[in-house]
């Protein structure tokens, strides 16, 4: 193996039994902070009534679109307070709002 072959990253493969294990830690996390787990959600929820609101409220229908297509942007930053509270989980560090938002807030 040459160095230039060595520097290239390991593709894997995702299976359906991967989706399934990632579903169920998932749902083990939720169960042990569901606090958090409903946050989040409900930040996606009001957001999205926030956009319908903004763009109905000022007769602007045409705005649908476009808000709708940008809303999605804001789930990385999401998934990184989902991630963190895996992360504070499997290392049995404490949960708390401060260190869950600033994660988010950093990136």
């Amino acid at each position: 193996m040459t160095a230039k072959e060595a520097d290239r990253p390991e593709v894997l493969h995702v299976e359906l039994s991967d989706i399934r294990e990632a579903l169920a830690a998932g749902w083990r996390d939720f169960l042990k902070a569901p606090y958090y787990g409903l946050f989040f959600a409900c930040f996606y929820v009001v957001g999205g009534w926030l956009i319908y609101w903004a763009v109905t409220a000022k007769g602007q229908l045409w705005w649908t679109l476009p808000a709708s297509a940008g809303f999605p942007i804001l789930g990385p930053f999401i998934a990184c307070g989902f991630y963190e509270i895996s992360r504070r989980l499997e290392t049995n560090e404490p949960l708390s709002w401060g260190a869950i938002l600033g994660v988010i807030f950093r990136q």
